[in-house]
């Protein structure tokens, strides 16, 4: 979940509502869900095990590079407002591509990681 971008040029903060998706090289407080347990120390502690880089497992691309400022308290672990999204029709999906997606979904399910679909 984007909880706020941040300006580069004033470090003010920016809500999501106010502004469009993510665009390339933009910085944004987040919060990731994993479907499985990461072993981290906050980036403040120790560069080399609390940045990251995420990669397109398709393209093999950079898709974004961070810094764990800290673990998500419990409490924020279950709100289904933090559930990650999957907004088809603001992607671009072709609603002929929906039964396969919705496939992916269910066996991710299956592993832990809960996934909403806006159709």
């Amino acid at each position: 979940a984007v909880l706020y971008k941040v300006d580069v040029n004033t470090m003010e903060h920016i809500s999501v509502e106010d502004d469009p998706p993510m665009q390339l090289n933009q910085i944004a407080c987040v919060r990731l869900t994993t479907s499985k347990e990461l072993f981290f120390d906050p980036y403040q502690e120790n560069r080399a095990t609390g940045s990251f880089v995420l990669i397109d497992p398709i393209t093999n691309n950079t898709s974004a590079v961070g810094m764990i400022l800290r673990p998500v308290d419990d409490r924020h672990l279950h709100l289904r407002a933090d559930l990650p999204t999957l907004d088809l029709p603001r992607l671009g999906v072709a609603p002929e591509h929906y039964p396969a997606i919705d496939l992916a979904i269910k066996d991710l399910a299956r592993q832990g990681l809960n996934i909403l679909i806006k159709k």
